[in-house]
């Protein structure tokens, strides 16, 4: 299949002109309706009231400025969050003692190609999850595919099964794109049953991380597109190009045309393109929330505390959507990337707390806003004919026969049983990564209760690596930021011998978090999550005679 690049995306843009008398702006911090506004002598900054984590609004509160959905702290001072986030500022000029400034809202126009008159019927089959199937008279396409098996160690599994057929049907389509690096969208165990020729569409990351991990599966025809490019492809109308969520986390969306069909997927990124959203026939997006480590593996929260901030999250993913609804003006609206359960007994706390929206919280949405929701649950099968819908219906096939739980666990532990800690030593030392944090990191059962191992690593200027014993108690640098992450081993040793994401750890429940200050990291996770990932990155080779190696089974130190 030949795809070409054939243009940059193009924008309509509108702007309002926003006038603030210099004798209104205060020394120090100021805050209306749509913008904070630091001065300081004569320096004045200016920034809007969008979080750039997952776009809540920043209020003032207990003498801060602070996203309630997830705490995140802004520093207008600074011009940045205490986690070190930089948030960009408004560009504004000076005229008549008045400050001018734009604010502006972009609407991409995605090419609409009709030259193939046969193509006007687009089929949209729901799997599972995230995984859908795109189809036309000419062309097919699969979007994350996860199928069957368990993903973030254990933690996650589906809640329904998949349908018998669905290999065949991921197999026969034209080409595959996946979102980013998390499991439930590239999802090893799935990528297994697929033609390792087949074509694989990944954003161009600066990272390079999810061509990396489809590399280490084994996959020869990966193409990575730049974002905000359009694509075509050969012999169809289909038009594409991908968005980069707009925060600083590595994820992405889809967007295209079928002639006048369009759709955006954003699965579950934030902010999608910075906020600068296409009008759409139909738009599908996350909807169910608790799909984070964060608040309920915390202890730095009270239970009443991840309580209100889950509830919170919820709330606002339901608001999101609607401002994106709005924005977007999409006739059609399909919920998924949520379709997941804490299964395991060992979980029942996280799936106590960690409540979730349902589809059904969409309804009452939808309709005060005269869109159609479409439900999976109900129908998993849609066809539209240019920009209506004209068929949906429940399909009625055999499910697939998936392995039992207990062999999935019997056969994770067999394989992530035991690792040197050589190894583990190896593997922070090589990292190359420094930062103002110490890291003390105790290896539990499955539980959390029993210690198994614990270690301590400081990123100051050099890593330093250092086994703890009860005599031996961490050394807290006053000038580090404290991280303590209580993991379970078995996920631990998998995430390390297999050059995983540190966020899998984290958004499958395996690991409790203590932080000193309570504020995120951001810089380690992005690091561990995204850069330091992969077999062809991670090179973690001991200089000892043993001569280990990734490829290698010599984990035997590590009871």
């Amino acid at each position: 299949m030949i795809i070409k690049s054939i243009d940059k995306l193009k924008y309509t843009k509108e702007k309002k002109l926003i006038k603030i008398a210099q004798s209104d702006i205060n020394d120090g911090l100021n805050i209306n309706q749509e913008y904070i506004i630091y001065k300081k002598n004569n320096e004045i900054s200016i920034y809007d009231r969008t979080c750039d984590h997952r776009g809540g609004r920043l209020i003032s509160k207990d003498q801060e400025i602070k996203c309630p959905i997830h705490n995140w702290v802004f520093n207008a001072k600074l011009g940045k969050y205490t986690n070190g986030i930089i948030k960009r500022k408004v560009p504004y000029d000076i005229k008549n003692n008045q400050l001018l400034f734009y604010n502006y809202n972009y609407t991409p126009k995605i090419v609409n190609s009709t030259k193939f008159k046969d193509e006007k019927k687009v089929k949209l089959r729901f799997f599972n999850h995230a995984f859908l199937k795109f189809q036309t008279k000419r062309i097919s396409f699969c979007t994350d595919p996860w199928a069957i098996g368990p993903a973030f160690n254990n933690g996650w599994w589906l809640k329904k099964n998949t349908h018998k057929d669905w290999i065949k049907e991921l197999n026969d389509s034209n080409f595959v794109y996946i979102s980013h690096n998390h499991p439930d969208h590239l999802h090893p165990l799935t990528l297994s049953k697929l033609d390792k020729n087949k074509l694989i569409l990944v954003p161009n990351f600066l990272s390079n991380s999810t061509y990396l991990f489809l590399k280490d599966e084994g996959f020869k025809n990966i193409t990575k597109l730049d974002f905000e490019n359009q694509y075509k492809f050969d012999n169809s109308n289909l038009v594409l190009t991908l968005f980069k969520s707009g925060d600083f986390r590595e994820d992405s969306g889809i967007y295209f045309s079928v002639g006048e069909f369009t759709a955006l997927l954003d699965v579950d990124a934030g902010n999608i393109n910075f906020n600068k959203l296409p009008k759409v026939s139909l738009y599908c997006s996350s909807f169910a929330g608790g799909a984070s480590g964060f608040p309920t593996m915390f202890d730095t929260y009270t239970e009443e505390q991840k309580k209100k901030i889950i509830n919170l999250d919820r709330k606002f993913i339901i608001s999101k959507k609607l401002k994106n609804l709005k924005q977007n003006s999409a006739k059609y609206f399909m919920p998924y990337a949520g379709f997941f359960k804490e299964k395991l007994e060992i979980d029942k706390y996280v799936k106590n707390l960690n409540k979730k929206n349902k589809i059904n919280d969409y309804s009452n949405l939808c309709k005060k806003n005269h869109v159609e929701l479409l439900n999976v649950e109900k129908n998993d099968l849609f066809i539209f004919e240019s920009k209506e819908l004209i068929y949906k219906k429940k399909i009625k096939k055999e499910y697939y026969k998936d392995k039992n739980t207990d062999q999935y666990l019997k056969e994770y532990s067999k394989k992530n049983d035991t690792l040197s800690k050589k190894f583990i030593e190896n593997y922070f030392l090589n990292s190359g990564y420094t930062d103002n944090l110490t890291l003390q990191i105790t290896l539990t059962d499955k539980t959390f209760q029993n210690k198994i191992d614990v270690f301590s690593v400081d990123f100051n200027k050099k890593v330093k690596f250092e086994k703890i014993t009860e005599k031996l108690k961490v050394k807290k640098n006053k000038n580090n930021r404290f991280l303590h992450l209580k993991i379970r081993k078995e996920a631990f040793i998998n995430c390390l011998k297999h050059a995983k994401p540190w966020e899998d750890l984290l958004i499958g429940f395996q690991v409790k978090v203590y932080r000193n200050p309570n504020i995120y990291n951001s810089k380690f996770w992005d690091y561990f999550s995204n850069q330091y990932v992969s077999r062809k990155r991670v090179k973690a080779i001991t200089n000892c005679n043993s001569c280990e190696r990734l490829t290698q089974d010599l984990y035997k130190e590590l009871n």
